[in-house]
């Protein structure tokens, strides 16, 4: 299914639900239907290794940078493909942090809040966005906190439904599958203890393919930290499931 299918069906189940969260959705699609006629623009595009070179997409430009930029040794290409490219991936990772945290707590819309932030995690993982990464796994944790926290007559998401807890337990283990393969180790273990704090809150297991999906990413890391005895006791769960 097409980006721009999909976002018009999103457009279309919402729409008579909010008028802001319409606007909301509109702005997530316009960010997808962008990327083509950018990269169109500038033919042979090398998008990856552009986004590889920006350490912070939150930085502003500063004199001092610009001015580092027009005497380095970037040819025209490089400097034409930066100047198409940085402003879309900058409003792309915008707009799925506003997005993200306008449907913290909106239980109508809980599935497509937990579907952008997998698709978040994708964007990282795919232009390894690592200083990103790492703030969109501190924003989602702060949203779950505060749903725990803050549990009131007026909160519009209950964990305690099998259905919502499946979608966070899902959006967490998107989390640390994109942890383990961007090697960021501590965000992994820090991913780790939050699906361990929701699976002790749910009435039900989670699915056997979580939990074989979930001792396999422990292999990886106790063998990372040198914990050789959890890291057979993860492979023998691993088994045990599998």
């Amino acid at each position: 299914v097409s980006t721009q299918s999909t976002g018009m069906v999103y457009i279309s189940i919402v729409s008579s639900v909010n008028k802001q969260m319409l606007t909301v959705l509109k702005s997530l699609s316009v960010s997808f239907w962008r990327r083509p006629t950018l990269m169109q623009r500038g033919h042979k595009v090398r998008p990856k290794k552009i986004v590889l070179d920006i350490e912070d997409l939150e930085a502003e430009e500063t004199p001092e940078s610009l001015m580092l930029a027009s005497v380095s040794g970037e040819d025209t290409k490089d400097r034409t493909d930066r100047e198409i490219v940085t402003p879309w991936l900058k409003f792309l990772w915008e707009t799925y942090r506003i997005v993200l945290d306008i449907l913290r707590n909106n239980a109508k819309l809980e599935s497509l809040y937990q579907d952008t932030a997998q698709q978040a995690f994708a964007f990282c993982l795919k232009y390894k966005r690592h200083t990103e990464f790492r703030r969109l796994s501190d924003l989602l944790r702060s949203h779950l906190l505060n749903l725990t926290k803050n549990q009131s007559p007026h909160q519009t998401i209950d964990l305690t439904l099998p259905e919502s807890m499946q979608l966070h337990l899902t959006t967490r283990f998107a989390q640390l599958n994109a942890a383990t393969e961007l090697e960021l180790w501590q965000e992994a273990f820090r991913s780790i203890e939050d699906i361990h704090g929701l699976m002790s809150m749910a009435r039900k297991p989670p699915k056997t393919s979580m939990m074989a999906n979930y001792y396999q990413k422990l292999t990886q890391l106790f063998w990372v930290s040198n914990n050789h005895l959890c890291h057979a006791y993860a492979w023998y769960k691993f088994y045990t499931l599998s």
